[in-house]
């Protein structure tokens, strides 16, 4: 099991580093430009993709390179971010309901690397449970993968309304700024 957990976690790893070069290759070749010129009439519809794209540790390059661009053409950083939001909430959703036993126990198979029960004494701590939303939404904001995020939110035992909330909240906040950076760098 342990060399299982060990192989998926180096995978994973590979597939994060190549979808950073993807991501890379098609803003430098002016691909993710190309694309959302080819639908700039339906840019909320490219948002609400791109929303999807953002929650994923293997397609959030790729995301937020779409949002840096929208921001670059011009495009008004408050509806993106809303429209954004709306889709990354679908992508944690489906995150959350599917795949946060998997990304509890990778997370729980890399605290036990440590050998401390310290750490699992800590986030048992009733300071660390309130906190856990705040931190899990503070990730989900910024550009990295959301599973982090969403995972300080499942170890929080947060009801689905809940983090249905904190993820569109904080994904239209996210989007809407990495948008505006994108403003700001055209």
């Amino acid at each position: 099991m342990k060399k299982k957990r060990q192989d998926k976690i180096v995978r994973d790893l590979v597939l994060v580093f190549f979808s950073i070069l993807l991501a890379g290759i098609l803003i430098k070749t002016g691909t993710i430009d190309s694309f959302l010129k080819l639908f700039e009439s339906s840019y909320l519809l490219t948002a609400f993709v791109a929303g999807i794209l953002f929650t994923s540790i293997f397609t959030t390059a790729v995301g937020s390179a779409a949002f840096i661009v929208m921001g670059v053409d011009g495009y008004n950083p408050l509806i993106v971010g809303l429209v954004g939001g709306v889709g990354a909430l679908v992508g944690d959703i489906i995150i959350f309901k599917f795949v946060r036993e998997d990304l509890q126990a990778d997370i729980s198979y890399l605290l036990r690397l440590h050998k401390r029960k310290s750490l699992h004494t800590l986030i048992k701590n009733p300071l660390v449970q309130l906190l856990l939303p705040v931190l899990g939404g503070i990730v989900i904001a910024s550009p990295l993968p959301d599973e982090l995020g969403v995972t300080l939110l499942a170890m929080s035992h947060i009801q689905t309304r809940y983090f249905s909330f904190f993820s569109f909240i904080f994904n239209a906040i996210g989007i809407g700024l990495m948008v505006r950076f994108g403003a700001l760098l055209g």
